[in-house]
């Protein structure tokens, strides 16, 4: 089921508890709300056909689509989503409401679902695949040199993409050796903080993340922003890796396997302060949009990355791919 989907799920918890309130309240004439008591009773029955419909048809997508997400889990007996279980509660609640109280609405509600399980994982793949077609043009692009040395004269396209990938490569290094400080050289303190719980979180559980095998597959430059001092560069990076978490004392793997490769597209971007980035060869302050060459030493200024943090580091997608065997 799509995340988006899922912000419905309370909204529609809500909604239903009060539809079920008022079907009985309709039926019996029990005066729960009093400000409904003065509507026309055709005029509330039908607002409160087309309310229960709506539900029915909103939640039968969103559950036809998590059946479909869910399907091998439930042949294999293993544990379903608990959006799932919430979503069958809710269907349950409302239409054995309808069924005792009024059997014509129910009979229509039930069409309703049953059309809207079919239609939901259909609905679903076809806007998965638009999500997917937009993202491929967005991310298939990639800046020329020209456009990048005309924003910053003390790096180039490829070294750029070099860095990007070296640094991906030691975050992970440093996550899995619990290497601190090699951590702070290249992210921000945001996301150091961030992978520093999730280490010690490891940690504590006698657990340590295994990393290695780490192949790239493509880096692409999306853009770049030089602005009040700041210097912003978006990027795609897609690699492979195994990835997987093992038991320090018991010398097993609990999550993952070895012969699982891990296929993940990222959105990555880096951030520096123009105003600190310095010569690498005398460390003399430069300035990225005019210099080409360092104005103490006299040395050419290029593949300057002194300052750069990964500031963020968003999934994409991330697809298993089971290892060759030799």
């Amino acid at each position: 089921m799509n995340k988006k989907n899922k912000r419905y799920v309370l909204l529609v918890l809500f909604i239903t508890f009060i539809c079920n309130i008022n079907v009985v309240h309709a039926k019996l004439n029990i005066e729960i709300f009093t400000n409904f008591s003065d509507m026309p009773k055709n005029y509330f029955n039908t607002l409160l056909l087309l309310g229960i419909l709506f539900i029915n048809l909103l939640l039968g997508l969103i559950l036809g689509d998590n059946i479909v997400t869910n399907f091998n889990r439930i042949i294999k007996k293993q544990k379903v989503s608990k959006s799932l279980i919430i979503e069958i509660i809710i269907l349950l609640s409302i239409n054995i409401t309808l069924a005792i109280t009024d059997i014509q609405t129910f009979s229509l509600c039930i069409k309703a679902l049953a059309a809207s399980l079919l239609f939901g994982p259909i609905l679903d793949s076809y806007l998965e695949n638009k999500n997917k077609e937009k993202n491929i043009n967005i991310y298939d692009k990639d800046l020329d040199n020209s456009i990048i040395r005309n924003k910053d004269r003390s790096i180039s396209s490829e070294s750029l993409k070099d860095f990007i990938f070296n640094s991906y490569k030691e975050i992970q290094k440093s996550y899995m050796y619990e290497d601190y400080d090699n951590l702070k050289k290249y992210v921000d303190n945001k996301l150091y903080k961030q992978y520093k719980k999730e280490i010690e979180k490891l940690h504590n559980k006698h657990n340590k993340r295994i990393i290695k095998n780490i192949n790239l597959i493509k880096v692409n430059i999306l853009d770049i922003k030089v602005k009040e001092g700041l210097e912003t560069i978006d990027a795609y990076l897609n690699i492979t890796k195994k990835d997987y978490i093992s038991d320090t004392i018991k010398k097993k793997i609990i999550k993952g396997s070895k012969d699982i490769i891990h296929n993940i597209e990222y959105f990555i971007t880096i951030k520096r302060n123009t105003k600190e980035v310095r010569c690498q060869h005398c460390n003399a302050p430069i300035e990225i949009l005019k210099d080409k060459k360092c104005n103490y030493c006299d040395e050419k200024i290029i593949d300057n990355y002194n300052n750069f943090l990964i500031t963020s580091k968003l999934y994409i997608s991330k697809k298993k791919i089971k290892a060759k065997e030799k």
